[in-house]
């Protein structure tokens, strides 16, 4: 369902950049298509790996417990060129394997390289702009996950609150709490956020038998890629 409503050329440019506009037309300076969930529908289930044609690395990297990914020839990156993504826009994340990559690096507990895919976007989209910022905000969550491996739990406090503070701030920018940013509602990564420093326990079992430890709370897309 679309509504449309009057829009100051701030939001109006944020909703363009961000959000995308439906149908074939352009959105006017005075008025903007608002993607929103609908309601009373059956809740879009997402599955476990969002590109399954991408293996999980050998390890998920923790500062001064693993080789770095890299930098040191037992890495599980090293030696890998080094590629370049494509700008994330409205019109391409369904089909950027960098972004959705990063999604699931996140969920199945590879924080450090989560961070590094999306990093790698946020300096493709010139690292300013409404795009960049919510890239911005994936990377604080993923250093959140990066802190509670550490054991820092101030560490995980601080980022996980920056991440919250900017999905806000980018939902404020939005004016409506229930829309939709590159297939994601900031309601649920602003309610994501706030769970991480809760969710930390056993997150530095380092016993050969421990499962790599992932937050209780998922990255869960409103719109699936396909």
């Amino acid at each position: 369902m679309q509504t449309t409503f009057n829009a100051t050329p701030q939001f109006t440019r944020f909703a363009e950049v961000c959000l995308g506009a439906s149908g074939s037309q352009s959105p006017s300076r005075s008025t903007i298509a608002i993607i929103r969930p609908q309601t009373n529908t059956v809740p879009v289930l997402q599955p476990d790996r969002l590109t399954p044609q991408i293996p999980f690395p050998a390890y998920a990297f923790v500062p001064r417990q693993n080789p770095h990914p890299t930098r040191d020839p037992e890495g599980h990156s090293h030696g890998r060129p080094e590629q370049k993504p494509d700008p994330l826009r409205p019109d391409n994340w369904q089909s950027s394997t960098d972004y959705l990559y990063g999604i699931d690096l996140f969920n199945h507990g590879y924080f450090w390289e989560a961070h590094e895919a999306w990093e790698g976007l946020w300096h493709a989209n010139g690292r300013r702009g409404p795009i960049a910022d919510f890239l911005k905000s994936l990377i604080k969550l993923a250093a959140a996950g990066v802190k509670a491996r550490e054991g820092n739990p101030n560490g995980v406090q601080r980022a996980a609150t920056r991440a919250a503070e900017l999905f806000e701030n980018l939902r404020a920018t939005n004016a409506a709490a229930d829309e939709t940013c590159l297939g994601f509602s900031f309601e649920s990564l602003i309610t994501l956020a706030k769970n991480l420093p809760h969710e930390t326990a056993g997150f530095t079992e380092t016993s050969p038998e421990a499962k790599l430890p992932t937050f209780a709370s998922k990255m869960t897309l409103a719109r699936l890629p396909y």
